[in-house]
């Protein structure tokens, strides 16, 4: 797994685990293409987290994912700023990993968008990233969310 320059998104937990649920094959072979050009990277504490959650669904992605994101210094002092920001309240889930907080310091940091599902493109707010749901990407890509 390696750093590819092709790199535009990042994507979070909620979003993997959307995307391992895809019904459709050709939707979900669309996604793990995308995966393993690179073009959705995945940080290391998403891939740790996604693990953990969903581990079926980990193992069916995982030999597809091309780049993933390890945490460095840069990303924790984007990570502290944001907490700084906001006040340093952010809702943690039983499971949080503060992932969504590394997710949106590397977004940042890279100028990466964040890849997540609708329903969590409000745990976004502030972090001062671009963040796009996953059938807003179909969209905007012209790929046809059935089939």
């Amino acid at each position: 797994m390696s750093e590819d320059s092709k790199c535009s998104h990042v994507a979070d937990t909620a979003v993997l685990h959307e995307i391992a649920s895809t019904k459709s094959n050709n939707l979900k072979a669309f996604y793990i293409e995308q995966l393993q050009m690179g073009i959705i990277a995945v940080p290391s504490r998403v891939l740790k987290e996604f693990r953990e959650l969903y581990e079926e669904e980990a193992a069916q992605l995982e030999p597809h994912i091309a780049k993933t994101v390890v945490l460095n210094p840069k990303y924790r002092a984007a990570a502290a700023r944001i907490v700084d920001k906001n006040g340093s309240g952010f809702p943690r889930r039983p499971y949080d990993g503060d992932t969504d907080l590394y997710t949106a310091a590397i977004a940042t940091v890279e100028g990466y968008t964040i890849l997540t599902i609708k329903e969590h493109t409000t745990a976004y707010a502030g972090m001062d990233c671009e963040v796009v749901d996953l059938l807003s990407w179909l969209d905007s890509l012209g790929t046809p969310k059935r089939g």
